[in-house]
C-alpha cells in the first residue's frame, strides 16, 4: 500500500494578526452619527473640493464612506463634508461588522486612499481632450509630466492673477521637459508670487529663451 504523507497543520493566524475578511456591511446612517479621524492626513484645495461638490451633484453619491464599527470614518473624510453642504441627512456608508484594532485602522486610512494604479497617458490623449482632464480632475503639471501639484488655494477661491496652461507631449518630449523643470527648480529663487514651483521653473526656462 502506497504511504500518504501525514498532512500538515493549518497555521491559524496569530492572535494580533487580526484579518476582518469579507466582513463590511452596507448600512443607512445619519450624517450627524460618523465621526471624521481628528488626525485625518488627507486634504484637500478649495478647487479640488469643488470639484468633488460637483461630482456628486452630476452622478450623486456612489463611492460609499468607509467607517468602523462604531462609525469613526476611515474613508470618505471628504465626501462627508460635502454631502452634509450639500444637504443630505442620511446615507448608506460601508461598515465594518467587528471591533477595529487601532493600528489597523490607521493602517486602513493610508490603504483606502493609495492609488495602486495609473494612468496610461497615450490612451487618455487619444480619448479625452487637455481641457475636459483638467475639469474632471486631473491637474495641468501632471499632463505636463511634472506629478501632481495644484495651484495655490487663494484665500477668495479665485486663480486670477494665475493661468492654467496645458500641453501634450511625446514620452521623449516629456523626459526632456521634466529635466529641464528639474534643473530650473534648482536655479530659479523661489517666487513669492506663485507657490507652484513648475509654473516658476517653465517661467525661468521661457525668460532665457526670450532674453528678458
Amino acid at each position: 500500500m502506497k504511504k500518504t504523507a501525514p498532512k500538515k497543520p493549518i497555521k491559524k493566524p496569530a492572535q494580533e494578526d487580526t484579518v476582518l475578511s469579507d466582513r463590511w456591511i452596507t448600512r443607512r446612517v445619519k450624517l450627524a452619527e460618523l465621526k471624521p479621524f481628528e488626525h485625518n492626513p488627507r486634504k484637500a484645495t478649495k478647487e479640488q473640493f469643488d470639484r468633488l461638490i460637483t461630482s456628486i451633484q452630476r452622478f450623486g453619491y456612489h463611492a460609499l464612506i468607509m467607517a468602523t464599527h462604531d462609525l469613526r470614518v476611515i474613508d470618505g473624510h471628504h465626501r462627508l463634508k460635502a454631502l452634509r453642504q450639500l444637504g443630505f441627512k442620511d446615507i448608506e456608508v460601508r461598515v465594518a461588522a467587528e471591533p477595529m484594532p487601532d493600528e489597523m485602522f490607521k493602517e486602513m486610512v493610508i490603504r483606502a486612499n493609495v492609488n495602486y494604479a495609473t494612468w496610461d497617458t497615450d490612451l487618455l490623449a487619444a480619448q479625452y481632450d487637455a481641457e475636459s482632464l483638467i475639469d474632471y480632475g486631473l491637474s495641468e503639471s501632471f499632463l505636463l509630466g511634472g506629478g501632481e501639484e495644484p495651484l495655490p488655494d487663494l484665500a477668495n477661491g479665485e486663480k486670477e492673477p494665475f493661468q492654467q496652461m496645458t500641453f501634450m507631449l511625446h514620452d521623449s518630449q516629456a523626459e526632456i521637459v521634466k529635466a529641464a523643470i528639474a534643473e530650473a527648480q534648482r536655479q530659479y529663487p523661489k517666487d513669492p508670487n506663485n507657490e507652484n514651483k513648475n509654473g516658476n521653473a517653465l517661467f525661468f526656462i521661457a525668460q532665457q529663451f526670450v532674453g528678458q
